[in-house]
């Protein structure tokens, strides 16, 4: 049976609302990539979602419930739009108001931005995080405790409680031999000790808790 014409033109504009629509996020299927989107008094079927990068180089950073979107379909058909992008809205307000600055507020509180006015990049999280950066054997972990940098078997380690440095070998040179190097403080060593030059002291040289300034020939 034939539709009549007003059955016609009112397909057509619920087809021409529905071609880009407002709406929340009603569902999320984050195992496939897919959400579910209420808009107006229709629900969409499970659609993707619009992603900065998805060739080669692919991002992660997906919708949650309650977000606000825009919903684009070709031909108006609902259960062949995908997500285009999100909106801010009142509950959720944009995290800046500088064009020169790139920011990420995450919902813990961590922030991750970049001020090319600056020139500056800044990465805060809580407490509580861990920074991790790895390049093949090389690690750089940052926590509220310390600062630990790894490298197969040598480690630098920066704790409130100070500095502990390991490595089969351990090497300090101050403008390629030429410079000076200052350590302050009271030292001791474990093993022995070369010396290539001249030993200088203001102090004694104490053997055993002896003097050892103090001999005959």
């Amino acid at each position: 049976m034939a539709r009549q014409p007003g059955e016609i033109v009112s397909d057509l504009e619920r087809r021409v609302g529905n071609t880009i629509a407002y709406g929340r996020i009603e569902a999320v299927d984050y195992a496939k990539a897919r959400a579910r989107v209420r808009t107006g008094e229709n629900v969409t079927a499970w659609i993707p979602w619009g992603t900065a990068r998805a060739g080669g180089d692919r991002t992660w950073h997906p919708p949650e419930i309650g977000e606000q979107v825009l919903v684009a379909s070709p031909c108006g058909d609902l259960s062949q739009g995908c997500i285009v992008t999100t909106v801010n809205q009142s509950a959720h307000p944009a995290p800046g108001d500088k064009a020169t600055v790139s920011r990420v507020v995450y919902q813990d509180g961590a922030v991750v931005e970049y001020d090319r006015d600056g020139h500056t990049h800044a990465m805060r999280l809580p407490a509580s995080g861990t920074a991790t950066v790895e390049v093949g054997a090389a690690t750089i972990v940052t926590t509220q405790d310390g600062i630990t940098l790894t490298c197969g078997g040598s480690s630098l380690r920066v704790t409130p409680a100070g500095v502990f440095l390991s490595g089969p070998t351990v090497g300090m040179t101050a403008d390629a031999g030429n410079g000076s190097a200052t350590l302050s403080g009271h030292f001791k060593m474990v093993g022995q000790l070369a010396v290539t030059g001249d030993v200088s002291a203001t102090g004694d040289m104490l053997n055993a808790g002896q003097n050892s300034n103090h001999h005959s020939h």
